[in-house]
């Protein structure tokens, strides 16, 4: 709250959120008060923004986050048994758990095999891992951050067959810094996202070349997310005839189709976005849309 209020006594009008969803949680009804629209870039938690009908976002929510990934794995046909490997005290990791379990029940997806860990336990994972292995399933479900995503690859390297896909979403990116030593540890490693910097698409190439020029780095998920979510902004300030008014930036929102880096995005009145999630695989260190690589 404290940085939020000097925000204000700066003059902000639109804040693009919290890095994490309990930043935005803890403001968003102070914003609603102070009558300022939130665009939310990267806090994911299905119920940070409740409460606000000023505040969207741009990024994945988490629930369609596990969503998203069971019925990818079943549209391309990754598997019909699966293995699943969660932080059970997160909400992050078991909101997306918990949401991938009920689509895999609607699609046919038998879960074969479920191990947990939790923030006292995020170091020694051979038990997990063993399990998994003895599963025989061709896909894992690893809905966890990147540093623990890492820890647990480091450990299952050469255990599982090659064919064997580690699925999860978001809280994956920026998993090659994480093992940078060695990154054949994240091959067959699948993120769900919304970007992917090796699209042809002109809009995201252009993107990418300005990015890269500017900061020497590719840009990531949230890079996009949040270039996005200034455009958004421009769009709604725009359709509302120059107002900055939460209340009239909010109006708008719900007839809006903005072309983004990260696709076609309209939104619903409770602040969600509608985008197509797809998902990138990492091979030698390079991540690619899944069907375009060469493997």
């Amino acid at each position: 709250m404290a940085a939020y209020g000097k925000l204000m006594d700066w003059g902000m009008n639109v804040f693009l959120g919290g890095v994490l969803s309990g930043e935005t949680a803890s403001v968003v009804t102070a914003a609603k008060a102070d009558d300022v629209f939130i665009m939310e870039t990267t806090g994911s938690a299905d119920k940070c923004i409740d409460g606000n009908d000023k505040a969207f976002r741009v990024c994945f929510y988490d629930s369609y986050q596990g969503t998203a990934a069971a019925d990818y794995l079943n549209d391309n046909q990754l598997a019909t048994e699966v293995g699943v490997f969660y932080q059970s005290d997160n909400d992050y990791s078991a909101g997306l758990y918990n949401a991938f379990v009920a689509e895999c029940a609607k699609t046919g997806v038998t879960i074969k095999e479920t191990q947990t860990f939790t923030t006292a336990t995020n170091t020694d994972f051979s038990t997990q891992v063993n399990a998994l292995v003895n599963a025989g399933v061709k896909v894992v479900f690893i809905p966890i951050y990147a540093e623990e995503a890492s820890t647990f690859l480091t450990q299952a390297k050469g255990k599982f067959a090659e064919d064997v896909y580690f699925f999860g979403a978001d809280g994956l990116d920026g998993i090659l810094g994480k093992v940078s030593q060695d990154v054949t540890i994240a091959d067959n490693v699948l993120m769900i996202t919304p970007f992917a910097a090796d699209s042809t698409a002109a809009n995201v190439q252009a993107f990418v070349k300005a990015y890269e020029a500017k900061y020497s780095a590719t840009p990531d998920q949230f890079a996009a997310d949040a270039y996005d979510a200034v455009y958004v902004v421009k769009a709604a300030v725009e359709a509302a005839g120059g107002s900055v008014s939460g209340a009239d930036l909010a109006a708008v929102m719900t007839s809006l189709t903005v072309e983004g880096v990260t696709g076609t995005m309209t939104w619903t009145a409770d602040g969600n976005t509608n985008k197509a999630a797809s998902a990138i695989l990492y091979k030698d260190g390079v991540g690619t849309l899944f069907g375009q690589n060469a493997a």
